[in-house]
């Protein structure tokens, strides 16, 4: 008894499987067949709506769009950063812009396999899912490079850095700029791809990511002279008027804007001035015999010496050295004026 219940049972779950089965691909067949007329909801070729159109209808509406577009519209690069903000078009048809084998395109809507005929059912009618089917979108990359070169001398800038200066014994502080580079490599192949998932959205150069657009940071900013809001130091020494100055003044202009570290926290190495180093950099010859440089190193000694820095950091062995172990930077201004060596050391008042 038993087993006569469960064989029927079986055959009863056998032929409801079948059943399904036949069910099934006769209505999928069904639901194919009237497919095949008419393209469902919520499917573009591109940028352009074909859901609800037979082949004909489709396959018009796309190639006329298209051509609309490339004849009539431009890209629009979009640069929008606190940095650099900016719209720039680029007309599809100055860089040979062309839409390959739309009705191709189309038609292979039409004409898939199986699967991807229930996948776009599914994801039409249920799940109102945007498809979108890409054509091949080709330009010219030779003219799209140059309209982009054209761009770039918009967006390109050089850096500065921030700058410091002492005029009538005031500080004046000049901020730094960020430099900006176009990558023409990276921008034509962003436009290439963009163009093909569409031809209407803008495209975004994000300078933050540095594809497109490189930003060149500035060597000096203003965050290491920030803390700096006056005098703390000034010597002077006068010179002979009759003598020839030449290496006098280069010597000075070696020292000149010398900006030194400070020591913000007990983890900061201090950092050390060397006058030597300053004429080396500058290919200046050293003279240790020279009474020129023995004014400029006398006078450099007395200023820092005032500006707080002790004795036992400065070192005057063939050379004038010291370490900073202020807490702040501070910078030196050194001048030939009225025949006197100026030194002047900026910075920070009640620099512990």
């Amino acid at each position: 008894m038993e087993f006569s219940r469960m064989k029927f049972t079986l055959n009863l779950t056998g032929s409801i499987l079948v059943i399904t089965i036949f069910s099934s691909i006769a209505g999928f067949s069904s639901i194919k067949l009237f497919f095949a007329e008419k393209v469902p909801p919520n499917v573009f070729i591109g940028d352009i709506p074909i859901g609800g159109m037979n082949f004909q209808e489709a396959a018009k509406k796309t190639e006329d769009d298209y051509l609309r577009i490339i004849a009539k519209d431009s890209i629009v690069i979009k640069l929008d950063s606190k940095d650099l903000k900016m719209d720039y078009k680029i007309k599809y048809a100055d860089i040979n812009t062309s839409a390959i084998d739309l009705k191709q395109t189309v038609y292979n809507v039409f004409s898939n396999d199986n699967r991807s005929y229930f996948d776009m059912m599914i994801n039409s009618y249920f799940l109102s899912k945007k498809i979108v089917v890409l054509p091949e979108v080709l330009c010219d990359s030779e003219k799209l490079r140059n309209k982009l070169l054209q761009m770039s001398k918009m967006v390109d800038r050089e850096t500065k850095n921030a700058n410091i200066y002492l005029v009538d014994g005031k500080i004046i502080k000049e901020p730094e700029v960020i430099g900006l580079k176009m990558n023409l490599n990276n921008a034509v192949l962003k436009i290439q791809k963009s163009i093909k998932q569409s031809m209407v959205k803008e495209i975004v150069f994000d300078i933050d990511n540095e594809s497109e657009i490189n930003v060149i940071d500035p060597l000096f900013k203003m965050d290491q002279i920030r803390s700096i809001d006056g005098i703390i130091s000034t010597c002077s020494t006068d010179i002979e008027n009759n003598q020839n100055r030449s290496y006098l003044r280069a010597v000075v202009k070696a020292i000149n804007k010398v900006w030194i570290k400070g020591v913000e926290n007990e983890f900061d190495r201090p950092a050390e001035f060397s006058l030597n180093n300053c004429l080396n950099n500058q290919n200046i010859k050293i003279d240790l015999n020279d009474n020129d440089y023995k004014k400029v190193f006398s006078t450099l000694r007395a200023a820092i010496l005032k500006a707080g820095v002790e004795e036992k950091n400065i070192k005057l062995d063939k050379d004038l050295k010291f370490i900073n172990t202020l807490k702040n930077p501070f910078v030196i201004f050194a001048n030939v004026d009225d025949n006197k060596i100026n030194i002047n050391i900026v910075g920070k008042k009640n620099n512990p």
